[in-house]
């Protein structure tokens, strides 16, 4: 090789060895250091949430927390005509609470107090077909239940479940078939297996306060 190519060839090396660090550099040094040493401040996490929410009409109750410590807790928008939403504000969770269902099933599941393939007659012996229906079919809805009616006023959980229990049809042909009834019979069984109601089960079962966060 002559001394030329050589020149060119150290050179084309060099350049090639500084592009490799140089990568290596912005993708991995950077994003590192950064994480560990450029934080930002909490005021400054604190505006920068609390701008996002008001320029996206954000409207509800936020609550931000960081290392165990609350860094926003707040209230945005109104809860009717006359009052705003505050952090005491009550809200309709709806659907939230089938998540919240599923964890207290899954969790009594591993404290070995119920099985998926446990069936409902084991609960609600006068359901139809219930000797057929498993946990399992009625967390995702497979169970063919379907609500006959709506109660027409507020009954308390114990209530509510047997309400349903004895205001059902069942169609096991049906397959998937989204239909809260099944999360109203599995609330039912968890207090009956916790002998608690609903929310001092949930406490119990998930305890939120010793969560790592």
């Amino acid at each position: 090789m002559g001394a030329k190519k050589k020149i060119w060839f150290w050179v084309i090396v060099t350049l090639q060895v500084i592009f490799v660090l140089k990568m290596v550099h912005d993708t991995y040094f950077n994003d590192r250091w950064a994480t560990r040493y450029n934080v930002r401040s909490r005021e400054t996490v604190v505006k920068n949430i609390n701008y996002a929410l008001k320029s996206n009409d954000f409207s509800g109750t936020a609550l931000v927390i960081r290392n165990h410590k609350v860094l926003l807790h707040k209230g945005y928008g109104q809860q009717n005509a006359s009052r705003k939403n505050g952090v005491d504000t009550l809200y309709n969770i709806a659907s939230i609470e089938k998540s919240m269902t599923s964890v207290m099933v899954a969790k009594l599941i591993q404290e070995g107090k119920l099985d998926y393939a446990t069936k409902l007659a084991e609960f609600y012996p006068s359901i139809p077909n219930a000797k057929n229906i498993t946990i399992r079919n009625m967390l995702t809805m497979t169970s063919g239940l379907e609500a006959a009616s709506d109660p027409e006023k507020t009954l308390s959980e114990k209530a509510l479940a047997n309400y349903y229990a004895k205001h059902v049809v069942v169609d096991p042909r049906k397959g998937w078939d989204y239909d809260a009834i099944n999360f109203h019979l599995l609330a039912g069984i968890i207090t009956q297996l916790t002998h608690q109601s609903y929310s001092a089960s949930f406490n119990t079962l998930v305890n939120l306060k010793n969560q790592v966060m």
